[in-house]
């Protein structure tokens, strides 16, 4: 009986061996030519979050762009503990004649590595296991006359950490970029 028993748990892990490795991405780079659109208006942006919560990665980005895309305080607060900490006025900062255009272009999880690497006062805000999501961003801004060409490439770096069942940005930067 014994013996069984053993043979059965020896079976058992040579089947469905410990895993060591991360956990399933819940965010996808998306396909070549794929630009995401945020413009100041809901009826010119194209939601893939239409709750506007942030209960997955993408919609906790999507949130941040329009947040800054339109200069939004309610929809920074839903992704930002800074927004939610202050009663600073985000008026005017949106314009009505510009938009974002954005990519997603790689995602991963942070790594005891990557925190290793970072300055002193990032790593209390950034923890092993939080989400890094790199995009490329489009920006045409303050253009009265439509958008010629657009301006303000850049590559962004969103740390996403999931708090509660919510996804929350606990940092922005392109200097995370280099985190690939």
């Amino acid at each position: 009986m014994i013996f069984r028993c053993l043979l059965a748990i020896i079976l058992a892990a040579w089947i469905h061996p410990a895993r060591s490795e991360s956990p399933p991405l819940p965010i996808k780079p998306d396909r070549p030519g794929l630009w995401r659109v945020m413009t100041y208006f809901d009826f010119t942006t194209k939601w893939y979050c239409p709750k506007r919560q942030p209960h997955i990665p993408i919609c906790a980005i999507e949130l941040a762009q329009a947040c800054e895309a339109r200069g939004d305080l309610e929809l920074c607060k839903r992704v930002w503990d800074w927004a939610r900490e202050t009663d600073a006025s985000t008026k005017g900062m949106g314009d009505p004649s510009g938009h974002i255009r954005y990519r997603i272009e790689k995602a991963r999880w942070i790594t005891q590595a990557d925190h290793d690497r970072l300055r002193e006062r990032d790593r209390a805000r950034i923890r092993v296991g939080d989400l890094l999501v790199t995009i490329r961003q489009l920006s045409c801004m303050t253009m009265t006359s439509g958008c010629p060409h657009e301006r303000y490439a850049s590559k962004e770096a969103y740390i996403l950490r999931r708090i509660d069942g919510s996804w929350e940005v606990t940092q922005w930067d392109e200097r995370f970029y280099g985190y690939e």
